[in-house]
């Protein structure tokens, strides 16, 4: 058995492998005792190339829930899987930003449930954050924890397979309060945001992504966002900016 191990002071990488193919590896202790969001010294890839492993115990690493739905497949007896919950280390975002989940959305035919949280009450859908096919869009700054299970893993009962992520999100400093004597609607929307004014004069639009590209620029009552992903958007009426949110 060969035991290697690298290091860049940040993170290392240690690769256990078999000296011949008469090795097989049957039993894998890997869970971490660390508090529940310490990702230190924990596992966070794991590639079984070998079918003989019958019992994997990795509570608390930052495993994705690919990896321990491939674990599951291997091992046999549910008494082995010991798979417990994974935590994802936090990404930092600017609002509106996307985190992209779409890899983790289906295993074995089975959709993965994604729950959202911020702070200590579940988020809001299209207030807080929208969800389109794994990939999730914040809207509104906070500290969020995104929970996945799949009912595809099965694993032993006390220790049921899950995926926590960690997601801060700062603020974008623009205002979202109501613009003067102008209204929107609605908003979020599907496809069309209608604008209506108090003058008679035809504002000048101008539609931003949250980086800062222009994406339209025209002058009229309405202005459709059909074909853009689902997201927050900037939109600029002669001067006056607010975020618009697309379903």
């Amino acid at each position: 058995m060969f035991h290697n191990y690298e290091s860049n002071y940040d993170s290392c990488i240690v690769t256990i492998t078999a000296a011949n193919a008469d090795c097989k590896f049957t039993y894998l202790d890997c869970h971490s005792d660390f508090c529940d969001d310490v990702v230190s010294f924990q596992i966070s890839s794991l590639l079984l190339g070998c079918s003989n492993i019958e019992y994997l115990y990795c509570d608390k690493n930052c495993l994705q829930l690919s990896d321990i739905y491939a674990a599951h497949l291997i091992i046999k007896e549910q008494s082995g899987k010991l798979f417990g919950t994974q935590y994802l280390p936090y990404q930092p975002l600017t609002g509106g930003m996307t985190v992209d989940f779409s890899e983790q959305r289906i295993l074995g035919g089975v959709e993965t449930v994604f729950v959202v949280w911020k702070g200590a009450n579940q988020a809001i859908f299209n207030f807080d954050y929208n969800i389109d096919n794994g990939i999730i869009t914040f809207i509104n700054e906070g500290k969020y924890s995104v929970y996945m299970t799949n009912g595809a893993i099965i694993s032993h009962p006390s220790h049921p397979a899950s995926v926590v992520a960690g997601i801060d999100v700062f603020s974008l400093n623009i205002q979202n309060s109501p613009l003067s004597n102008i209204k929107i609607y609605p908003n979020p929307t599907n496809a069309v945001v209608y604008i209506q004014k108090e003058s008679e004069s035809t504002p000048k639009l101008k539609l931003y992504s949250l980086d800062g590209i222009l994406l339209q620029q025209i002058s009229g009552m309405e202005i459709d966002l059909s074909h853009y992903s689902a997201g927050v958007y900037l939109l600029s009426i002669d001067g006056q900016t607010t975020k618009i949110i697309k379903k």
